[in-house]
């Protein structure tokens, strides 16, 4: 039964593996990936981010960054999940000092572009990995967290009406 959205993502990879499950503009051209090659780079980026929380355990399992609706946004959202942790998109267009002030309410860690550019090099060079691709539930649990809980937030999406006093 799928309950979760790591559920639904895992019956894709087992059973659709070759389609086509994306296509993005990746440099001047789309570029499309397969459901494998998805879950691959989901993988990689989750992996990568897993490092932040060990190194850092005393920080929130709160991640932000700069969102530019790319493969990034898509990678860093589902790596997100695996991860258990909350993600915070904001606004590439948005003036610095109105990015800081958001994350400054939020807390944990903030993925600086550099970093980000690391990730997603990385992830685009784990899609044409041909080892077999480990299940994404075999991440291992964080401490005293489940990535199964569909009621446990994962996501805070700033809307025009939440950067204003009440």
């Amino acid at each position: 039964m799928i309950t979760h959205l790591l559920d639904a993502l895992q019956l894709q990879l087992r059973t659709r593996a070759d389609d086509i499950a994306l296509i993005v503009p990746v440099g001047d051209s789309p570029r499309s990936f397969s459901w494998q090659q998805l879950g691959r780079m989901i993988a990689s980026v989750a992996g990568s981010l897993e490092f932040v929380w060990r190194d850092q355990s005393t920080i929130p399992r709160r991640l932000g960054h700069a969102s530019d609706n790319s493969l990034a946004d898509v990678l860093i959202a589902l790596a997100s999940i695996v991860n258990a942790a909350v993600e915070v998109p904001i606004d590439h267009r948005l003036e610095a000092a109105e990015i800081e002030s958001r994350w400054n309410r939020m807390g944990g860690h903030w993925l600086a572009p550099q970093q980000r550019d690391e990730l997603i090099a990385k992830a685009l060079a784990a899609a044409s990995d041909r080892q077999p691709l480990i299940s994404l539930a075999d991440f291992n649990e964080p401490a005293g967290r489940s990535r199964r809980d569909p009621d446990r937030p994962s996501l805070v999406l700033w809307t025009s009406g939440t950067t204003g006093n009440p």
